[in-house]
């Protein structure tokens, strides 16, 4: 744990940086103590506390006893500052963002500037198939609709979110369940390994079935699992030809919704280099 500050740092990319240093040197003839911290971190091949403190000691004495504190807060604003500059990149994190100023604005009395927001948010989990985070959608929408004059008429209304919801609620349990399947199929793998008995192999194939009530998968998350699981029961199986014919089809769902490949490239460099 005391590593995770240097760890956060370590990790940002050269924009990042350049991003982070533009926003809190404001003004520009002001040099806070957490950026001297920031500095001495940026610069270490490892984590060296010590070092740290020896290199505090010379350049900021009197931020000795707040160390602790100066850390914390620097860890805290990184993170705030990357939220910012991804969120035109991440879809998760731009809804994120916007939730909290539905929230703020709601606070205010501005429920129509809430509204207007909410539904902002919205489009961007619909878009990109956020279900748990539309759940957090709805209960916004009941909870301004008895904010509006008339909500006693609003019933048509209230029918409508119900519904939205219900779909979404399939699909969340849907993704559970896929979910479920992807956890099983490691973790065979992981326990076992790869399956050599004819016993073994059936039980393989049990544990990387689909129920047809699931299939064929209805969003592009589950998609990349199904495809995930029917790849890894090929290949372990010795059906080459099966399981690259999947690993292409998880490719394709990537690079037919480029916002996937932003939100998860960990995920599609795995697919690429599997």
């Amino acid at each position: 744990m005391k590593s995770d500050l240097y760890d956060l740092i370590s990790s940002l990319t050269k924009n990042e940086k350049r991003y982070f240093k533009l926003e809190v040197c404001k003004p520009k003839n002001k040099k806070h103590n957490y950026l001297i911290i920031y500095d001495i971190l940026s610069k270490q091949q490892t984590c060296d506390p010590t070092a740290l403190e020896s290199a505090l000691k010379q350049k900021a004495p009197h931020s000795i006893k707040r160390l602790s504190a100066l850390k914390s807060y620097l860890y805290q604003l990184i993170l705030k500052i990357l939220c910012q500059y991804n969120e035109a990149k991440n879809s998760a994190i731009e809804f994120s963002n916007l939730l909290q100023r539905v929230d703020i604005v709601y606070m205010k009395g501005l429920y129509r500037q809430s509204k207007k927001l909410l539904n902002q948010a919205k489009k961007i989990a619909e878009a990109n198939q956020l279900h748990a985070q539309l759940q957090q959608v709805y209960q916004w929408e009941y909870k301004l609709v008895f904010m509006e004059e008339k909500y006693y008429k609003s019933q048509r209304k209230m029918d409508q979110i119900q519904q939205q919801q219900a779909q979404s609620i399939k699909l969340l349990t849907e993704r559970y369940e896929f979910d479920k399947k992807y956890t099983d199929t490691y973790g065979y793998i992981y326990q076992y390994g790869p399956p050599s008995t004819v016993e073994a192999k059936n039980n393989f194939q049990k544990i990387t079935e689909f129920s047809p009530a699931i299939v064929p998968p209805q969003t592009r998350y589950t998609a990349d699992i199904f495809h995930f699981v029917k790849s890894t029961y090929h290949y372990f199986m010795g059906n080459l030809e099966e399981a690259l014919l999947h690993t292409k089809a998880r490719l394709d769902v990537f690079e037919k919704h480029p916002q996937l490949i932003i939100d998860d490239t960990h995920q599609y460099l795995k697919v690429i280099y599997n």
